[in-house]
């Protein structure tokens, strides 16, 4: 419900921390990855190559049954269980070839062996540049595709009165839960501290954000684009 919202919280607390920490490091040690660093901590290579090893098998893990094979309950246990391991390249080639393939009524495997082929070309020919210009295009499709849904959303329900009416009934509009006992699932704790350590993962040790960071020229340039943001 509405509780979630105070997890934005936590990313307002770790962009700073993240801008101002993590990122004057990075281009301190002229590093190219997050794994160098570990490199050069711990005097290590084996450390650096262990992180990789990492990486790379939570990029590249795939789904062990199809999403339609499951129960709602498997669902439900899946998503987050996905959300947690960040089976990353699994859920973002099935979930646009899914969509695809409600549309068009191709086989799933052949869209998804489609997705990566263009992915890879037009990475491999264009570079970081043509993923950050991805990146940008995914991100107006994101917002254009959010404002549309909220308002024909809003107006499919009656208008904006009715949709608070409905969420209130159904318990989305929960009050700010202050107990600090751990095993309430949503407080004002756990979104708040929880999620400055989970946004604080990605904007300070990701490695799919942090060569963005060292692609810029300058400390400042890396900066602002994560305040921004």
């Amino acid at each position: 419900g509405i509780q979630f919202m105070i997890a934005t919280i936590g990313q307002i607390i770790n962009i700073p921390f993240a801008a101002h920490v993590f990122l004057p490091i990075y281009f301190k040690l002229r590093l190219t990855s997050v794994y160098e660093y570990l490199e050069l901590r711990y005097k290590s290579k084996p450390v650096r190559i262990l992180g990789s090893i990492l990486f790379t098998i939570q990029m590249v893990s795939i789904l062990q049954k199809p999403i339609l094979m499951l129960t709602y309950e498997e669902r439900c246990v899946a998503t987050e269980a996905t959300a947690f391991k960040l089976l990353y390249l699994a859920v973002v080639l099935y979930a646009p070839s899914l969509a695809v393939n409600a549309v068009t009524g191709l086989d799933i495997w052949i869209i998804m062996v489609i997705v990566a082929v263009v992915c890879t070309f037009y990475t491999t020919i264009g570079g970081l540049k043509a993923v950050i210009w991805t990146d940008v295009f995914q991100m107006v499709v994101m917002f254009g595709g959010m404002i549309a849904i909220y308002f024909l959303g809003v107006d499919k329900v009656g208008g904006f009165s009715e949709m608070w009416t409905r969420c209130k009934e159904n318990g989305r509009i929960d009050g700010i839960i202050w107990d600090p006992d751990p095993t309430i699932y949503q407080s004002v704790w756990s979104m708040a501290v929880g999620y400055t350590f989970y946004w604080l993962s990605f904007y300070g040790v990701n490695q799919v954000i942090v060569q963005r960071y060292c692609s810029m020229p300058t400390l400042r340039d890396a900066q602002k684009p994560v305040i921004e943001t």
